[in-house]
């Protein structure tokens, strides 16, 4: 921690009390500041700008002097600080991660930037998956509260494009939370050298092969994550737990989904939580639900014991698409439609106002055990967030996805930070 301490009291007044993990593209700590014999916490990102001497090297042996190299940096340093304001935008919505402060310092020999992103401290999926097994409604919740932050994410324009447990994150009050828009994303631009192993896990197909891609790749990320949750920790086409995974099956696993291969059902789902899950998660982008709200329409039909097949009665409209290396990913307050015209992000007060005309989530018993040697579970969908309930299960051996995991501590239990730019692990 010696380099961060360098920089305190951080924003004036916050220090460092540990740090809580670390990715490729950065470290996440836990800070706090005092007041009146108080402590208060939060989560920093730090992000250094290039992260070592090899990323200059590699853009010298490319050809770029040293002006070209401090000028790549300024134009990377410029697209997180447009993110850090789509961010203070999303602010105040339950179910987005909240952004509270950043700062950008060049650094002393004109060449790159210290990038500092400060956020509430939440505990992340990633961990509360090693430690528990989500039961059945929470699995539900979870679905329902990502949409409701996909939808405000589609009254501005904005494709997430990495959903996955490392960027979802749960309240104190058991709510789920959606954070990371985009700042893993550009620092992938970073370096093109680095490795991008891990990031294909809840790929949807078609951004994987670098097709023309809308908002349904969200959907289809979202799906995976339930599937996961779902199937006793793993995704689709591994080896049933709890049999080793191999790297081959691994690779075997995503050709078979890459390639189009008919999911089967998630083992611990029952027909019509799996026909949901199934539909995000359809191959052909036509196949799934048309937007976010079509699909937390479904989940809450489910939630009320109406569920029926909804492709046909639910057919809201999303016109937001873009490409592999489009605008509309998250990132702009404006829009680039597919005929190439711009539209212009709407005002906060009327796109959180999509918010207020949701209905409150419907009750029904899920009454399915998340394992089939449990006793029955009974819990309800409550109307407004309550604490999330857990069914615990002996901790998992492992945790397949090749990401970011953050380092856990066993003298105490600290919230795990928004994977804002949780990156992926080699």
């Amino acid at each position: 921690m010696e380099i961060i301490k360098k920089f305190e009291p951080l924003f004036g007044e916050w220090y460092v009390e540990d740090i809580i993990g670390a990715g490729s593209f950065g470290r996440v700590y836990k800070i706090y500041r005092e007041e009146l014999g108080n402590r208060f916490y939060s989560a920093l990102k730090y992000i250094s700008l290039p992260a070592d001497s090899n990323e200059t090297k590699q853009l010298r042996a490319d050809g770029m002097d040293e002006q070209s190299i401090s000028a790549y940096y300024f134009t990377m340093a410029r697209d997180i600080s447009s993110e850090t304001t789509l961010m203070n935008k999303l602010r105040g919505n339950t179910n987005i991660v909240s952004f509270e402060d950043s700062k950008v310092v060049p650094k002393p020999n004109g060449i790159g930037y210290d990038i500092f992103i400060r956020m509430e401290l939440l505990d992340s999926l990633t961990n509360r998956m090693v430690e528990k097994t989500l039961s059945i409604n929470e699995v539900a919740k979870l679905g329902i509260d990502i949409c409701t932050a996909l939808m405000l994410c589609a009254k501005y324009g904005i494709i997430h494009r990495d959903i996955k447990p490392d960027n979802i994150f749960i309240s104190p009050n058991g709510d789920y939370k959606l954070g990371d828009f985009g700042i893993a994303r550009q620092l992938e631009k970073t370096a093109t050298f680095m490795s991008k192993k891990g990031t294909y896990n809840y790929m949807a197909p078609e951004v994987y092969k670098g097709e023309k891609y809308g908002a349904t790749c969200d959907l289809y990320s979202l799906g995976l994550v339930m599937y996961r949750l779902l199937n006793k920790g793993r995704l689709p086409f591994l080896p049933e737990a709890p049999n080793p995974i191999t790297a081959n099956d691994r690779e075997e696993a995503l050709k078979r989904r890459f390639t189009g291969e008919k999911l089967p059902a998630p083992c611990n789902a029952d027909e019509e939580l799996s026909a949901i899950v199934l539909k995000a998660c359809a191959y052909d982008p036509k196949d799934r639900f048309a937007s976010a709200e079509a699909m937390r329409t479904a989940l809450l039909h489910y939630g009320s014991g109406e569920y029926s097949d909804m492709s046909g009665a639910i057919m809201v409209t999303d016109s937001t698409e873009g490409t592999e290396d489009g605008p509309t990913e998250y990132g702009s307050t404006e829009s680039v439609l597919t005929d190439g015209s711009t539209v212009d992000a709407e005002e906060d007060g009327e796109t959180l106002g999509v918010l207020g005309g949701i209905p409150p989530v419907a009750n029904k018993a899920f009454e399915q055990p998340v394992q089939p040697s449990e006793p029955s579970v009974k819990a309800q969908l409550p109307q407004k967030p309550a604490a999330a309930s857990f069914t615990e299960t002996p901790k998992k051996e492992n945790v397949e996805d090749n990401e970011f995991i953050p380092e856990k501590k066993e003298e105490k239990k600290t919230g795990l930070f928004i994977g804002l730019a949780s990156a992926m692990m080699d």
